[in-house]
């Protein structure tokens, strides 16, 4: 268990979030998946609930923008900027592209959305009074989230660039994947970059979420009770028993048990 105060090191994941069709579903679904509870949403917010663990924010659930033209639903990972404008400045120099320009969320901070050169869509997000994760790695809480990507060299290059990550092999049998570290903070972002396998090819670049739990096999049954699928696993891989789902809108996650000792 990790408790989380305060902004988090410049380009590490920061946050996560998803727009839905139907917020009390999807909130009913993630309640009796992860355990999350939820606050009131302000609609001085556009309804966007923040979730909870113990009273410890961990992600947030959202109802389209009116007028919004709903796209498919999928969770949307935040990368923390101390200076939003020279990231948004970096993000395009660097051949990225500004999806939306950086708002200010009232007192709660500010944020913008981004594509990479691949395709892939990210947030980034700097801290005000909401500072992003405030747990992670227990049980519900975010605990890895990592990019697939047509062209890992060109991936590595845009972060490289604009967040200053530097990549070390994994070591993954089977696939190229890299661990990326960051210069302000202790030890790897909690992040990795994923090429694409041939079986892959036709799936686009994009950037997803990995929830810890405490017993991956356990929650087989329990993704399909509460209204999910699944699409991989369990399966062990070199940082734990994973496990690939969806959930009631077809958003792909993941559930990880670390390995134990």
């Amino acid at each position: 268990m990790t408790g989380h105060e305060g902004s988090w090191p410049a380009g590490t994941p920061c946050w996560v979030d998803i727009t839905v069709p139907d917020i009390e579903t999807s909130k009913r679904f993630y309640a009796a998946l992860l355990g999350w509870r939820f606050d009131e949403s302000a609609p001085e917010f556009g309804g966007y609930t923040n979730a909870r663990l113990g009273g410890r924010a961990v992600a947030a659930l959202s109802p389209p923008m009116p007028g919004e033209e709903a796209g498919a639903p999928a969770w949307t990972v935040y990368l923390a900027t101390d200076d939003l404008d020279a990231l948004d400045s970096a993000v395009t120099s660097a051949g990225g592209e500004q999806i939306l320009a950086p708002m200010q969320v009232g007192p709660m901070g500010s944020m913008a959305l981004y594509a990479d050169p691949e395709g892939a869509v990210f947030g980034a997000w700097q801290s005000g009074q909401h500072t992003g994760f405030e747990v992670t790695d227990e049980h519900g809480a975010v605990t890895w989230c990592d990019l697939m990507t047509s062209d890992l060299s060109a991936a590595e290059g845009f972060y490289g660039q604009v967040f200053g990550y530097t990549f070390a092999a994994a070591g993954m049998p089977g696939m190229e994947y890299e661990l990326a570290f960051l210069p302000d903070a202790p030890e790897e972002a909690p992040t990795g970059f994923a090429a694409k396998g041939p079986d892959e090819a036709d799936m686009p670049s994009m950037w997803s979420v990995c929830f810890h739990v405490d017993d991956v096999d356990a929650m087989v049954g329990r993704v399909q009770e509460v209204g999910g699928s699944i699409l991989m696993g369990p399966s062990d891989f070199p940082f734990g028993r994973l496990l690939i789902v969806t959930g009631p809108d077809s958003e792909t996650f993941s559930l990880l048990t670390p390995p134990q000792g």
